[in-house]
């Protein structure tokens, strides 16, 4: 029987999947595949899992094709899922940053992406949210972040 995670996914540029398991440790993590052939084969086994997407939105001011990219790669994710019969719950960047990162103060842009990996290597430290150069990676940690509000929330605890 596979193991019943909770699956958070940044669908960002840098987007990642992460996979949380009950007692929250991660289990897996992958950057976002570039095809959604790629991303049904990796995500297929588990389709019975707690699958949780950062909803996207268009921004004002945000140009057509930047827009047009996201929108893109998000209805492909949720595409994926509903073709591997997953279920998904979608939430909004304010409201599980709102419970993930209480008590941090605000940020905003590069200082809140870097806020998203100093919270996820405080909560794993024994993960690496740091490229192979050293840099952040801000996808992973906001995928580890949104599976673990996902985990809460679904615990009865956000």
């Amino acid at each position: 029987m596979m193991p019943n995670y909770h699956i958070g996914i940044d669908p960002g540029k840098t987007g990642y999947i992460v996979a949380i398991d009950g007692d929250g440790s991660i289990a897996w993590s992958l950057p976002m595949p570039e095809t959604a052939t790629v991303l049904a084969s990796k995500l297929k086994d588990y389709a019975d899992c707690y699958f949780i997407v950062e909803r996207q939105f268009a921004m004002h001011g945000q140009g057509l094709s930047s827009t047009f990219t996201i929108a893109q790669g998000y209805g492909e994710i949720l595409g994926v899922l509903a073709g591997i019969g997953a279920g998904c719950n979608l939430v909004r960047s304010q409201d599980w940053q709102k419970v993930m990162l209480r008590g941090e103060g605000k940020a905003k842009g590069r200082d809140l992406k870097r806020l998203y990996v100093a919270v996820a290597e405080r909560m794993w430290p024994t993960i690496s949210f740091r490229g192979p150069k050293g840099g952040a990676q801000d996808g992973k940690a906001a995928a580890a972040l949104i599976a673990e509000y996902g985990r809460r929330v679904s615990a009865g605890r956000a």
